[in-house]
């Protein structure tokens, strides 16, 4: 093989080399997420830790949420820059984590262990909103947590083996007294009560507004209520009246009634009787016979009609003695 044709076939899988080492993802960032300079408005959580190849930063002016679930690991000489405002939302299953990168939980490759000083840690600068960080964990740095401003909150935080310091604001060291840290400045106590109590004062005027359209309503239910129950008792007391004159018709009509059959009744029993006699004495003939029968015919239609109208005055009765328990 000639010169010329050995170089180009020499070049060709230089070439080539080189182009499959440029598509092959290096093993460590299979692993992690690598992540540096300035952080996006939400970092969520993923199914492999974040790992800080450079510094970190919450840009000014900006606001970054940090979800629950994350893990960052810092490599030497990198920290995290808090230039804006820092929300970091653990819990306690699912702490927010900023740790060494030869954390072996969560870098199991590591050929170190993790110890104080593998990172720098997190500086909080000035800033007029405070950044918060809840069930977060802090550990293997150099200074942990270093907050020049006092506009930091802190709850139920865990700090383990850090270099110089756990804490501290303005160049002084917080004691950590617990393994879960809380922190809040007066400062932000006092805003806080202050606004709790002016809430509380808002709502008071917003009830006292509120108080007079109530008892104005309540007020207003009542004379409903009232008139309700006035008609009410005005129906009933129509209603018993009406009762009282039906009863009261019903014993003198169905009584006058009764006493006029009465009489009807006395007077076709006494026709019959004596037709009777009539019929034993003397033989009976069709005219007699005649007679009979309309007399006795009489004398159960009026039975009957007397029966009926003394049965209407006791109904009248019943019902006007049912009218007085209303």
């Amino acid at each position: 093989m000639n010169k010329p044709v050995s170089l180009f076939v020499f070049l060709l899988l230089t070439f080539g080399i080189l182009a499959q080492d440029s598509n092959t993802i290096p093993a460590e960032d299979q692993q992690f997420i690598p992540i540096s300079g300035s952080l996006p408005e939400v970092v969520t959580q993923q199914s492999k830790p974040y790992l800080v190849t450079s510094s970190i930063e919450v840009p000014p002016g900006k606001t970054v949420t940090i979800e629950k679930g994350v893990v960052f690991l810092f490599k030497n000489f990198t920290g995290l820059h808090v230039k804006g405002t820092l929300w970091a939302h653990g819990t306690v299953s699912d702490p927010v984590v900023f740790t060494s990168e030869n954390h072996k939980k969560y870098n199991t490759t590591s050929a170190f262990d993790p110890a104080p000083f593998d990172w720098d840690g997190i500086t909080i600068e000035q800033n007029e909103a405070k950044s918060v960080f809840e069930h977060a964990v802090v550990e293997f740095s150099l200074f942990g947590i270093k907050s020049v401003a006092d506009n930091i909150i802190l709850k139920e935080c865990t700090f383990n083996q850090n270099g110089n310091v756990d804490f501290s604001i303005n160049g002084e060291e917080q004691v950590i007294t617990s393994f879960s840290y809380n922190y809040q400045s007066e400062a932000i106590a006092e805003a806080s009560t202050d606004k709790e109590k002016k809430e509380k004062k808002e709502k008071k005027k917003k009830d006292e507004k509120k108080a007079p359209k109530e008892k104005k309503e309540e007020k207003v239910s009542l004379v409903e209520q009232n008139e309700n129950e006035k008609q009410s008792d005005s129906n009933k007391k129509g209603l018993k009246i009406s009762f009282n004159v039906l009863s009261i018709g019903a014993v003198v009509c169905g009584g006058a009634f009764g006493l006029w059959e009465t009489k009807k009744y006395l007077d076709s029993k006494k026709a019959f009787d004596k037709i009777n006699t009539v019929t034993h004495e003397n033989k009976m003939t069709k005219d007699i016979a005649k007679q009979w029968e309309t007399y006795k015919n009489d004398t159960n239609m009026h039975l009957t009609y007397m029966s009926t109208g003394y049965g209407v005055a006791l109904l009248g009765i019943g019902l006007f003695t049912l009218t007085l328990t209303f």
